[in-house]
């Protein structure tokens, strides 16, 4: 399971880590413009209060599937960390691209916090026959201004499944390179 993603700074020579309900930066389409939101990782949806941090493409419901034609972002994303589900919690393992950011498709909504509206988004994913079992799907060779505004069907025939460079890593954040660390121990 997918649990978190890396987004790079401004600058590109650094990133951030971005865990569920923490703000990254997304691209939408705001009326007929590209323009960058922050917004909050994770939708409404994933049942016990919990928020959704992936959709897998093939299984889009009636309500996703009219967010896809209305509501889809881009994510900027170095890399993410996907954990087993019967692994410690809180240990996973990271899986980068190049060092250049790939933009990574979602789905954005606003979403209620407290009182107050604030945007979230959810990464879309696929399977994959290797490991990682579940990656994200980003946009190859588009533009994103250009890929925003495609029709719902041809932005999804777009995307591209395959993660380059799978075995590169981006060295861990200081919170994971001590758990791997640790779980390395044991």
């Amino acid at each position: 399971m997918l649990t978190r993603i890396l987004q790079p700074r401004p600058g590109g020579r650094s990133w951030t880590e971005v865990a569920r309900g923490g703000t990254a930066a997304i691209l939408v389409l705001d009326h007929g413009v590209c323009r960058t939101v922050r917004a909050a990782f994770g939708r409404p949806g994933g049942g016990a209060g919990r928020s959704l941090l992936v959709k897998d493409a093939s299984a889009l419901d009636d309500g996703d599937a009219a967010l896809w034609e209305t509501r889809r972002c881009l994510v900027p994303i170095v890399g993410f960390r996907v954990e087993s589900r019967c692994a410690t919690p809180g240990v996973g393992t990271w899986v980068a691209g190049t060092r250049q950011p790939l933009l990574a498709a979602g789905l954005y909504s606003p979403g209620a916090s407290g009182s107050r509206v604030r945007p979230c988004f959810s990464l879309l994913v696929a399977a994959s026959p290797t490991a990682p079992r579940c990656r994200p799907l980003y946009v190859a060779g588009e533009d994103a201004p250009q890929w925003l505004r495609m029709p719902g069907g041809e932005a999804l025939r777009a995307l591209s499944p395959m993660w380059p460079a799978m075995d590169a890593r981006p060295p861990l954040p200081p919170a994971a390179a001590a758990g791997a660390r640790l779980a390395a121990r044991y």
